[in-house]
């Protein structure tokens, strides 16, 4: 009698872990960035030097809430005369960085079966802290904002490897409105990553 407790209770906490997996999602992706509309006169170059973290419970089997954090970083060089205040102009090589986190909520609609491949769509929102520093010789100015960020998404989770465990590939549009005196930011970026069910 105690035998077959013990196997029932083995075979409640693994189906009840089974159910889990089934409904939280965390999911960490490398992020490409490629600068679109005002952030091109920041700098034209693509930025693969991003990555983001987060997390998506699922309230019915094809909605899901979540947020996810990252961090994306752009640079530019150049040479030549640059204009750092009203009549005031230097000569030389300008470095800027441009660090950009996004703290994000979001809602997902998916496609397909629990276990399958799962095409979905969504929509991010909430805020990017801007950090864009200029420097020009000796002289360095930084300056931080925070910027509403509205962010629409499109991607696919495949499961691969372990139970629970997938790739997830997508693509957003950041549009990081314009804050104060700043200008606003726009990116098209691709996630590339690895989710695992809990």
């Amino acid at each position: 009698m105690k035998l077959k407790s013990i196997i029932l209770a083995l075979v409640l906490i693994t189906s009840f872990n089974v159910a889990r997996s089934q409904e939280s999602l965390f999911i960490a992706n490398w992020s490409i960035a490629i600068p679109v509309a005002e952030l091109v006169d920041y700098t034209d170059q693509p930025s693969f030097g991003g990555f983001n973290i987060g997390g998506r419970k699922f309230i019915y089997d094809f909605v899901s809430f979540g947020g996810y954090a990252g961090w994306q970083l752009y640079h530019d060089k150049s040479t030549g005369l640059h204009a750092v205040k009203d009549g005031l102009d230097i000569w030389g090589r300008k470095i800027r960085h441009l660090n950009i986190y996004p703290i994000m909520a979001n809602v997902h609609i998916y496609g397909g079966q629990d276990g399958g491949v799962r095409p979905y769509f969504g929509i991010n929102t909430g805020v990017s802290i801007v950090n864009e520093n200029i420097q020009i010789g000796l002289w360095e100015v930084s300056e931080t904002t925070g910027n509403y960020t509205l962010s629409p998404e499109i991607g696919v989770y495949i499961p691969v490897g372990l139970r629970g465990g997938g790739l997830n590939l997508s693509a957003r549009y950041d549009q990081a409105f314009q804050s104060s005196n700043d200008y606003q930011i726009q990116s098209f970026i691709i996630n590339i990553g690895y989710g695992v069910g809990y």
